[in-house]
């Protein structure tokens, strides 16, 4: 246990205790309760997950429970194995079948978990439990999360949680964690009730989970900026900046980018020679910018682009953005440079010059012009 969450328990240990104890009771009386409705559910969908996928029918996995310490999360399995029955390596969008789409979809895979909470390891409420390997990166306040024990479902679920960033969800955890009551309990569970009911707020695809949050921690940051990874939830604000005036010519996404952006983003998820990330303004987490890269052939060397928010006065806006991704890109194996373009068919313009001198200011240098009248800019490390 960290030394920030002994000192915060120490402090409410007798009102921490007696909260534990009424939600476990709390917890193992719904369970009992339901169990004529959850047990045969359970059941039927094991049996089907066995028919459907084979063996094993539960997924088991170790994960980050009450004070730290660790348990074994259950779920029914929903994927089939890493490898095919010839020994291929199967890529998760392969690996998840329709009928794996439905259980998560329904949020039947997270049955088995009533048998985490019988146990005492897990509530019905409370924050999620997360991967071991995530503890290195949390912030001290962020740790009061593992004060409670963790829920099935909790606050970050129905509030949002697809449409939060790491630091929205972790917020609501511990926000949880220091204030929740039976009362707040009760309306979790309805609020997640009513969800399931109207599917809402499940993600069955593969492509459209969260990003890891010891990936999302390792990006570069600045006092202000950071990078992240470019989520669903970014696509709209894309296109509406794709749409504006001021988005300079000279720092264009590519024309595939412009249709079908929800296609693009799955499409770009899925093709590990493309990277596109968000520029996020991490004090008032807003989105600032869009880049990232693609290698256009085996061994090249990555292809950037860069895309400030629409209107945006911030005169550093573009060093800020390129800065950012030039240390990503520095920190990737076997990376030795990267290239860039400017439209070079409006010589003198004004966007053009910015953009060569951008490029200039962080040690790139021209690389001559292709027939389609476009500057190529290269720099290497």
């Amino acid at each position: 246990m960290s030394t920030a969450l002994k000192q915060n328990t120490a402090r409410q240990l007798p009102t921490r205790r007696r909260h534990l104890a009424l939600k476990r009771i709390f917890d193992t009386t719904l369970v009992l309760a339901s169990a004529p409705i959850t047990l045969p559910a359970a059941t039927l969908t094991a049996v089907m997950v066995r028919w459907n996928m084979g063996s094993p029918v539960l997924f088991r996995q170790q994960r980050v429970g009450l004070d730290e310490q660790t348990f074994e999360l259950l779920k029914f399995r929903s994927m089939l194995p890493e490898k095919d029955t010839e020994g291929n390596s199967l890529s998760e969008g392969e690996r998840i079948t329709t009928f794996g789409r439905l259980l998560r979809s329904s949020s039947m895979d997270e049955l088995p978990q009533l048998l985490n909470v019988l146990r005492g390891e897990m509530s019905l409420v409370g924050p999620r439990p997360l991967l071991l390997n995530y503890l290195p990166y949390y912030r001290s306040a962020e740790r009061a999360r593992h004060s409670v024990r963790p829920g099935i479902t909790g606050a970050a679920q129905v509030n949002g949680r697809n449409n939060l960033d790491w630091e929205g969800r972790l917020l609501l955890d511990a926000h949880y964690a220091q204030t929740a009551g039976l009362g707040q309990d009760l309306k979790i569970l309805w609020q997640t009730f009513t969800s399931v009911l109207r599917s809402e707020g499940t993600v069955a695809d593969s492509w459209e989970h969260f990003e890891d949050f010891d990936d999302y921690r390792s990006y570069p940051v600045t006092d202000t900026h950071a990078l992240r990874r470019f989520e669903p939830r970014d696509v709209d604000t894309l296109a509406g900046w794709l749409q504006h005036t001021k988005v300079p010519a000279a720092m264009r996404l590519s024309d595939t980018t412009t249709v079908g952006i929800g296609d693009w983003l799955r499409d770009n998820r899925q093709d590990p020679d493309c990277r596109t990330l968000a520029v996020y303004d991490h004090q008032a987490r807003v989105l600032r910018g869009i880049t990232g890269y693609h290698t256009p052939t085996p061994g090249s060397l990555p292809q950037i682009f860069l895309l400030p928010e629409a209107g945006q006065e911030d005169p550093n806006l573009a060093d800020t953005i390129l800065g950012l991704l030039l240390k990503y890109l520095r920190k990737q194996e076997n990376s030795t440079g990267a290239t860039a373009e400017v439209d070079g068919t409006r010589r003198g313009s004004t966007g053009r010059r910015e953009a060569a001198e951008l490029y200039r200011r962080h040690g790139f240098q021209p690389a001559g012009e292709d027939p389609a009248d476009v500057e190529r800019w290269e720099i290497r490390w």
